[in-house]
């Protein structure tokens, strides 16, 4: 079995696949303070939950956004037995030309977003949205070439950003008011943040399809859901789309 791990700066997502099939996902808190053990030892609750032992295990992937906390998620993976991980970097066998000027700088979920949704989801153009940290946006050619993309603050970011900046402003949850007058401080801020996010997707979205041409938009990440309903712009939405590219990733470099 596959073990898959993305490395997030929010969260970390694992998935275990059998061949194709996505067996299992859990997800465990991003923590730099988190010490390797301590990690282990998550992880291994987290496996045994899902019916899984680290001894099932015969192949890791790892990709990451965070470089100290994947040296961490190394050291915790040693920790359980597990084998030692391919990593999502410079050298790895995409089958998509990339043409980022500056390759190194790719966080590998990106890298493994593109593949799945260009491997998976049709050969035409394709941009993927990636809602977690950071709004990301990547565009795929009909070629197959990855062609760079474009990342803006998350609306949990946004939102965090005006809790701590500005004073008399709460948190609030994200649903959207129903209006964009809000007639209440948790209203107006609701409104802004979901349909200013909202109006910032389509907008990028647009101008993206003036360069690449009519492409077909998956959406992925911890946020993914709540633009379902608020957005004509966004074709499908595969929650564990970096995982499937990683997946294919392990497959590619094998």
């Amino acid at each position: 079995m596959l073990l898959t791990i993305d490395i997030g700066n929010t969260q970390i997502v694992f998935g275990i696949f059998k061949s194709e099939k996505l067996e299992a996902t859990w997800r465990l808190a991003s923590d730099l303070h988190r010490t390797a053990d301590e990690y282990a030892m998550l992880m291994e609750q987290a496996m045994e939950r899902k019916g899984f032992r680290p001894v099932d295990i015969n192949a890791v992937i790892i990709a990451t956004a965070s470089p100290t906390l994947q040296t961490t998620i190394e050291a915790a993976i040693r920790s359980c037995s597990l084998p030692a991980p391919l990593l999502v970097g410079p050298g790895i066998k995409t089958r998509l030309p990339i043409r980022f000027e500056q390759p190194t700088d790719l966080s590998g979920d990106r890298i493994a977003n593109s593949v799945a949704a260009h491997f998976l989801y049709g050969k035409g153009p394709t941009i993927v949205v990636d809602f977690g940290t950071a709004t990301g946006f990547d565009g795929v050619s009909a070629k197959g070439e990855y062609l760079g993309g474009g990342l803006t603050p998350g609306i949990r970011i946004a939102s965090e950003a005006l809790v701590n900046k500005a004073s008399r402003i709460p948190r609030v949850d994200f649903t959207a008011p129903g209006q964009v007058i809000g007639r209440t401080t948790t209203q107006a801020l609701q409104a802004g943040l979901l349909y200013g996010h909202v109006d910032l997707l389509n907008g990028i979205l647009q101008r993206i399809k003036k360069e690449i041409g009519p492409a077909k938009v998956i959406a992925t990440g911890q946020d993914a859901h709540m633009f379902t309903s608020l957005s004509n712009q966004l074709d499908l939405i595969e929650p564990h789309l970096t995982l499937y590219g990683l997946r294919l990733l392990y497959q590619f470099n094998s």
